[in-house]
């Protein structure tokens, strides 16, 4: 159906959680039960010109111009580390941002296997991923901040330890 796969995640944290029962897209409150586990969200850039984009996107795939409104009340934007660069700079610009602002920083990013793979999507590729890659480690060494990659399975330690 035309709504589905689309979730409004405005509630959620830029950061790992404890998720809710009652509702799993926010942080467990008070006298709450929790899901037994973390929730990792993914990184995202809060840019009102790549969330316009991202509405755009989502508006046409949907066929709902509301979508576009609806980004317009909350610019958010995620694409994986396979895509283009300009398309993956609002994230590394939004880290930035980030960074100036805490002192530890889980930026959860994924891919799709077949991303990698030579295909006729231009927006993903192996090259791209190596490239955002570069530019991350780039941008985190001018910040003088270390970057680390880690499993999904070590963020729990991480974020016992630094939040």
């Amino acid at each position: 159906s035309r709504g589905e796969n689309c979730f409004d995640w405005r509630i959620t944290p830029n950061r790992p959680y404890v998720p809710s029962v009652l509702d799993y897209r926010r942080p467990v409150r008070k006298g709450e039960a929790s899901v037994l586990l973390l929730e990792a969200p993914n990184f995202v850039s809060n840019s009102l010109v790549w969330g316009f984009v991202a509405g755009l996107v989502l508006a046409k795939k949907m066929k709902d111009p509301m979508q576009l409104l609806s980004a317009l009340t909350r610019p958010t934007y995620w694409i994986g580390i396979t895509g283009k660069p300009v398309f993956f700079a609002p994230l590394i610009a939004q880290l930035e941002r980030a960074f100036k602002e805490k002192e530890t920083i889980i930026f959860v990013n994924y891919f799709h296997p077949d991303e990698l793979l030579e295909n006729d999507q231009s927006i993903y590729s192996f090259e791209h991923m190596v490239d955002n890659i570069r530019y991350l480690k780039e941008v985190m060494t001018d910040l003088g901040v270390s970057l680390k990659f880690i499993k999904a399975c070590d963020i729990p330690k991480i974020v016992r330890s630094s939040f």
